[in-house]
């Protein structure tokens, strides 16, 4: 076992110095004078682990593009690399966020830059202070936030600080402050006639002991957002006039019944998507299925004093529909544009509309919709191909207008899967359905850029960032520039900034040990040494099968061992062409890799992805077992029948489950390994922070709190759980302690069941982690665990004893 785990540490850490720091985003800060984005400096962020320490010691990298490099047909001009600054040198430890005015998209051009800086107090780190800095100023100004907000949200699902466009308010969401201290109903002071009152300061006394919520107020239940997302319970809008003499302002004319997300300020006042909340907060994070609508508020009434400030000024926007999200203004035209949908959906995400619209104060006109859903796939392998719109919070708000500038606001660029690949879209707001995806070449890329997974980064005037990786490509990163107002997909340059294999290694070049061969050998990962096959059933579900040519040769006829992957969600998808340190370290040891999309996964259809509401357990069960015995018929003279393992993680992990246990398909696969898997549906009704997606994906109806025989006996049926006792084959399960999307106890339940029939099974439960297993010490060391487990059971040791003797 030692050989092993020495084998899988180096091969692993081979691959992570091979492929470099990874891309986790970027800015672009066009400089002054610029014209459609270009000259600009871009700031790339660049994360890195060192696997010794078990740290983070990400890096910030920038680039400054000349207005050459991104004329049409220039060539020569390259990017100049500035500095690398460390992540955790760029500040000191009080400092919790900063935002520039001069990186926000709606940002005038002739102000000039200012940064909002949120700190800690030097003694009190309970303290929150709000600090406006300038260039050649430094602080100007600052207030203490914590009197009205402990906390400043800036996450995919509430957005983070935005500004005005003359840089003179900010406005962004909060925990809105609890309150300082409590009364004692027991206390002589707080019981009525125990005292008279005779000086203006014993009133004044009495109103802030009256002002104090009773003890029981400290222990009231409160819901929180759920995964990702602990410690925000109280969200509400705050906003800070710089001009004004008010300290900020915590919006006071929103329905209690709404939570605020993404505010920014639109026309002559702000916008917000509002999310209803009619009985419970439910889980936010990857869940969209919650009824939300754009509201306007006028800043006007913001302004008024008195105890009726603001109230009744907020309006609702878009009363007709279930769902308007991610709103996207265009100052210089007044034109809206979101993603919506008009009727409720219970999955937590689904094909989406994109609708325009102009802003006239608090109404809209003129409210069209610019791209339909398509409920059919397009053609298998037709490239580039539009399959409607899907997505998650972060995906979604990284759309945004090209030319914002232009009276016209006509291009609008936005990201969606298709057919297993991600893509960028340019759509005409002109016109209805015109959605082309971006066809992007460099010349330095020594492989073909119509396949990988492109990733919308941002868009800044005329230039967008997109992130490009491949299953051979760990990750470059591309700076595009937009020259044809008229046509903006005919007149694009584009600039690799950074490119995790640079010019002198095209390719990824590791040294590397197959399990069957004695010496190690340098690997060379390219597009030509991989063997990749696309496998597809009636029901539309397909997967695809990759391994390398080497290691098919190897040996005698159908010897290669195999893995499955299956993703989660359910409503996700699995990208056929993207960068894995997962797939790479198994492509490396010799091993093929299968990754399944089953009905419910996004970007095939509506239909495809409804064909799954209210069938989990049952048609994603069927899906996967047929795909995997379609693999093995197909390519028998390949794969190892014997040598099949399975992995999956949340929901992949609830497949995983059934797939072991499954009368029918158990027998195919030799060893399961299961992240945060959701094992026990009547279990996790009543755990987890989305009830919701059990209802909704296992009966296909809207969330209530009734139990009824039968609905426990229909969610017994659709869980693993319920062949459990069916499962004879080695099993890994990895916990996060704090995991409240699928909490943990289900899998140590499972666990210990497998134990008492004898059936190997090991668990791991790492502190202080939620679904994703985040943290860098414990993400690190369940990584690894899993490679070891796949490797123990389709790897021989004949070639890892003789390396260690």
């Amino acid at each position: 076992m030692a050989a092993r785990r020495a084998r899988v540490a180096a091969g692993l850490q081979a691959l992570r110095e091979g492929a470099g720091p990874g891309i986790a985003g970027g800015d672009i800060d066009p400089l002054p004078g610029s014209v459609d984005g270009a000259p600009c400096v871009v700031t790339l962020r660049l994360s890195q682990v060192d696997p010794v320490r078990m740290q983070d010691v990400g890096s910030r990298e920038r680039y400054l593009v000349p207005s050459e490099a991104l004329a049409p047909g220039a060539s020569q001009t390259k990017a100049i690399r500035l500095d690398t600054v460390p992540e955790d040198a760029r500040s000191g430890g009080s400092l919790v966020l900063e935002s520039r005015f001069q990186d926000s998209a709606e940002a005038d051009p002739k102000v000039s830059p200012r940064s909002i800086r949120v700190r800690k107090g030097a003694k009190d780190d309970k303290e929150l202070w709000l600090e406006l800095w300038a260039p050649g100023h430094g602080l100007v100004k600052a207030v203490k936030l914590s009197e009205v907000a402990s906390k400043v949200y800036n996450d995919a699902v509430f957005g983070g600080i935005r500004w005005s466009p003359d840089g003179n308010k900010v406005v962004f969401v909060g925990e809105e402050a609890k309150p300082k201290g409590y009364a004692n109903a027991f206390a002589p002071d707080n019981k009525e006639g125990t005292k008279e009152t005779n000086t203006e300061d014993e009133t004044a006394a009495n109103k802030v002991k009256e002002d104090k919520p009773f003890w029981e107020a400290k222990y009231e239940y409160e819901d929180s957002f759920g995964e990702t997302l602990e410690g925000k319970t109280r969200a509400s809008i705050f906003l800070w006039d710089f001009e004004g003499s008010d300290p900020v302002q915590k919006i006071e004319s929103i329905p209690e019944n709404l939570v605020p997300t993404d505010p920014q300020f639109a026309g002559d006042g702000l916008i917000f998507s509002g999310v209803e909340t009619p009985v419970r907060k439910l889980g936010l994070n990857f869940c969209l299925n919650r009824t939300t609508r754009l509201y306007f508020l006028p800043l006007d009434a913001l302004k008024a004093k008195g105890d009726d400030k603001g109230k009744g000024a907020c309006t609702c926007l878009t009363p007709h529909l279930a769902l308007a999200y991610a709103a996207q203004y265009a100052r210089c035209s007044g034109q809206l544009v979101f993603f919506g949908r008009e009727d409720e959906f219970v999955s937590h995400t689904t094909c989406f509309e994109l609708y325009a619209a102009t802003l006239s104060g608090s109404a809209l006109e003129n409210l069209r919709v610019v791209v339909n859903r398509k409920r059919e796939r397009p053609e298998p392998g037709t490239k580039g191909a539009f399959a409607g719109i899907y997505g998650y919070h972060g995906s979604l708000r990284a759309a945004n207008f090209l030319f914002a500038r232009d009276p016209s606001s006509r291009w609008f660029l936005m990201q969606s899967p298709s057919q297993g690949q991600n893509l960028v879209f340019l759509v005409d707001l002109d016109a209805t359905d015109e959605v082309t995806a971006l066809e992007i070449s460099c010349d330095e890329s020594s492989e073909s850029l119509n396949e990988g997974e492109y990733e919308l980064i941002k868009i800044r005037d005329a230039c967008a960032l997109i992130r490009f990786t491949s299953t051979t490509h760990p990750g470059k990163m591309l700076l595009l520039r937009f020259t044809d107002r008229e046509k903006p997909s005919c007149g694009i340059v584009a600039i690799t900034l950074y490119d995790r294999l640079d010019g002198n290694k095209p390719h990824l070049k590791v040294s590397r040990s197959i399990a069957d061969k004695e010496a190690p050998c340098d690997w060379l990962f390219t597009r030509a040494s991989l063997h990749e096959h696309r496998v597809s059933i009636a029901s539309g579900a397909e997967g695809y099968l990759a391994y390398m040519k080497d290691a098919s040769s190897t040996g005698s006829k159908g010897d290669l061992p195999c893995v499955v992957i299956i993703h989660g969600g359910p409503f996700s998808a699995s990208p056929r062409d993207a960068f894995s340190l997962l797939k790479s370290f198994l492509f490396q040891q010799g091993v093929a890799v299968f990754v399944l999309n089953y009905r419910g996964s996004v970007g095939f259809g509506e239909d495809l992805l409804n064909a799954l509401v209210g069938e989990i357990g049952v048609a994603d069960v069927d899906d996967c077992g047929q795909l995997v015995q379609r693999a093995l018929e197909e390519h028998a003279n390949v794969l190892d029948p014997k040598r099949v393992a399975v992995y999956g993680g949340s929901h992949g992990g609830f497949l995983t489950g059934w797939l072991a246990g499954h009368p029918q398909y158990k027998d195919l696969f030799c060893a399961a390994a299961l992240w945060n898997p959701v094992l026990n549906l009547n279990y996790n009704l009543v755990a987890t922070d989305i009830p919701d997606w059990v209802l909704g994906s296992a009966e296909g109806k809207p969330l209530e709190h009734v139990v009824t025989a039968e609905r426990t006996q229909l969610l017994f049926e659709r869980s693993p759980v319920s062949v459990a006792a069916n499962v004879s084959i080695p099993c890994l399960t990895l916990l996060g302690s704090s995991d409240l999307r699928v909490p943990p106890h289900q899998g140590v339940y499972f666990h210990y069941s497998l134990r008492e029939r004898g059936v190997p099974s090991k668990l791991y439960m790492f502190p202080d982690s939620g679904h994703a297993i985040a943290p860098t010490e414990q993400n690190l060391n369940a990584v690894f665990e899993l490679l070891l487990f796949l490797h123990e059971h389709l790897l021989p040791l004949s070639s890892l004893s003789s390396s260690s003797s």
